[in-house]
């Protein structure tokens, strides 16, 4: 065959070509040498038509080979939601721990492996529980209850034109040199 067939159609069309060739130019021919092997007309067609017809078997098989692939993948649709929920069930049933094991095992199941963590892994988890906390400013619940709240009295509205007396300016005398804020005079030892 020529280099040219890409694909399966097109080598089969090749060959519906040679043979038609053979029939049309080569029937009075009863033999032919073909790299240093005789060949009958009678066994080059019969090979020829065996490809062709292996050629569409395979195709046949391929496109039946999808088909079951397609109903397989549809009937897994239908079937994981059941054995999950089945799964589900036969746990809630029986149990999933170790006790329970045969019975399981009846359902091709297994136990869960209890989670076994490590004291220094729970360490490090305590501690980055309590950095958190702390970076956060978050408190327990019995911590919150002794935050309380400060009320503040609610403000007049703007809108509202306030409805105060006019202050008048008083005189306010001054402390005397040398003494500290607030008008207390500083004590001096006698």
């Amino acid at each position: 065959m020529t280099s040219t067939d890409k694909n399966k159609p097109s080598r089969q069309n090749r060959i519906r070509l040679v043979l038609a060739g053979i029939d049309k130019h080569l029937a009075s021919t009863p033999s032919f040498v073909l790299d240093g092997v005789t060949h009958s007309l009678t066994d080059i067609r019969a090979a020829l038509q065996k490809d062709i017809a292996l050629t569409d078997a395979a195709d046949k098989a391929r496109a039946d080979w999808l088909t079951s692939v397609d109903a397989q993948r549809t009937s897994h649709t239908v079937a994981n939601p059941i054995l999950s929920g089945l799964k589900q069930y036969v746990n809630l049933q029986f149990g999933s721990t170790q006790a329970a094991s045969t019975t399981l095992a009846d359902f091709g199941y297994t136990p869960r492996k209890p989670r076994v963590v490590a004291p220094k892994t729970k360490v490090a988890a305590a501690a980055k529980t309590l950095a958190t906390r702390a970076a956060r400013h978050t408190v327990g619940p019995k911590a919150k209850l002794a935050i309380t709240g400060v009320v503040e009295p609610p403000a007049p509205p703007a809108h509202a034109p306030a409805a105060a007396a006019p202050q008048t300016p008083t005189a306010t005398a001054s402390p005397p040199a040398g003494s500290p804020p607030g008008g207390t005079p500083p004590h001096t030892a006698q």
